[in-house]
């Protein structure tokens, strides 16, 4: 049997109308052109927008804790460069999310402690 990958498909009509086949408009139909222009827009103005903000962010935390910034900059970078790939950065890795657990752990139980003293007065 001889069988050819494209057998199974249906044969397409060499020219066809746009309007042929009308299509009820779904949230991935990309619409025509002006639709998809407006969209693209609004995109990049939300891009622009996030963009602000996050520059905004950014430069209220360098000046406040420049020591974090660096090291948040540090640690992006070396997962960026395939750090986490060698033996010492799931070393590294493991390290740090054990600090960052324990920490919020101290945080959570030190808010509950703050909770029930505060009951107690009451």
């Amino acid at each position: 049997m001889d069988f050819n990958k494209d057998s199974h498909r249906v044969p397409r009509p060499e020219y066809v109308e746009e309007d042929a086949f009308p299509r009820a408009a779904t949230a991935l139909d990309p619409g025509r052109g002006e639709d998809v222009q407006k969209a693209l827009d609004d995109v990049g103005s939300s891009v622009e927008q996030l963009y602000r903000v996050a520059n905004a962010f950014l430069a209220r935390r360098t000046e406040e804790k420049p020591y974090a910034v660096l090291g948040a900059a540090a640690g992006v970078g070396f997962v960026l460069g395939g750090g986490l790939a060698s033996r010492l950065g799931g070393v590294v890795a493991s390290l740090g999310s054990r600090m960052l657990l324990s920490r919020a752990v101290n945080r959570w139980l030190a808010s509950i402690g703050q909770d029930e003293a505060i009951a107690e007065t009451e």
